[in-house]
């Protein structure tokens, strides 16, 4: 008796990497962000991406509610992935300094000294 039904590819490959190739850089990750109003004075900003356009194997989904800036959801989205793959060693340097972690961004539990 199997536990689960057998998986389908749903595009081919080449296709899948076509579609990864559309989406803008972040950084070593690819993915995409969009923001929207979601009633009065409310925002939703997201961020969905993948660690590498090339290999991917981490994938996040990352919404945040009134955020402080539209990139909010993508710096975090960015760190998550590059935390996923692996830790940063000390001393080295990050492109983080290119999307620096907010205060708001701190508040998910990102040290802004560790990133």
């Amino acid at each position: 008796m199997t536990c689960c039904p057998p998986v389908k590819r749903l595009l081919s490959t080449e296709d899948a990497a076509a579609l990864r190739a559309l989406w803008p850089t972040y950084d070593t990750a690819i993915g995409h962000q969009g923001q929207a109003l979601a009633g009065a004075e409310r925002t939703v900003s997201w961020f969905m991406g993948l660690n590498s356009a090339v290999v991917p194997r981490y994938a996040v989904a990352v919404m945040v509610e009134n955020p402080i800036t539209p990139q909010t959801t993508a710096n975090i989205g960015t760190e998550l992935l590059r935390t996923a793959v692996g830790p940063r060693r000390s001393g080295a340097t990050s492109a983080a300094s290119s999307h620096p972690i907010s205060d708001q961004e701190s508040q998910f539990g990102f040290d802004k000294d560790k990133f």
